[in-house]
């Protein structure tokens, strides 16, 4: 089987399509395709074929990956649930993750500490961000250290203030703030100091 065409994709200039025997048949990374030494009028076997179709799609897979961790910073967990969601196997998935590591892609510490910024200004509790962050795979430690400088306490006492002119009710008040994930007794606490 010989390639009869080779041509840039529109949408993504660092990868080509590679066509054999005038059909499509594989797309393949500007890095690949010169490592390859592939050009038109290469012939290739049936195995070798199947070999760069396995690899393109595990290559598109990764540039998505990375494409996807350059967005917002992502826990390691939440990339491996998304390459779990891809149908990656065990050996793909760690692969993309180490390279990910590598490229200062991926870094849980550091994840942590936007994810807690971001929660703290929308008016999250510690709780809830610790437990969010927990159900994110970040280990104990990046989590305690990310938010033993917080405390629900100063946190609810301005979010109290802030809102209390919002909520002529104070159940609707109680229960904007638990859904905030501060607790009752915590909650209770601090309005009765604030009416004081």
């Amino acid at each position: 089987m010989q390639i009869t065409g080779i041509k840039e994709q529109k949408n993504n200039k660092d990868r080509y399509s590679v066509y054999i025997d005038e059909r499509y048949s594989f797309s393949i990374s500007a890095n690949d395709l010169l490592e390859a030494k592939l050009k038109t009028g290469s012939t290739l076997s049936a195995d070798q074929i199947s070999n760069f179709v396995s690899q393109s799609a595990d290559s598109l897979l990764m540039s998505r990956t990375y494409e996807k961790c350059m967005r917002r910073p992502h826990s390691e967990k939440e990339i491996r649930d998304y390459l779990r969601t891809k149908n990656a196997d065990e050996g793909l998935t760690q692969r993309i993750i180490d390279k990910c590591y590598h490229y200062g892609l991926l870094d849980d510490e550091v994840f942590a500490q936007k994810w807690t910024q971001h929660r703290l200004r929308s008016n999250r509790s510690i709780r809830y961000i610790r437990n969010e962050l927990r159900n994110k795979g970040v280990a104990d430690e990046i989590i305690e250290a990310c938010t033993s400088s917080h405390s629900d306490t100063s946190q609810l006492q301005a979010l109290i203030e802030k809102k209390r002119g919002k909520y002529d009710d104070v159940r609707k008040l109680i229960a904007y703030l638990q859904r905030q994930g501060y607790s009752y007794s915590d909650i209770s606490e601090q309005i009765k100091i604030g009416e004081d």
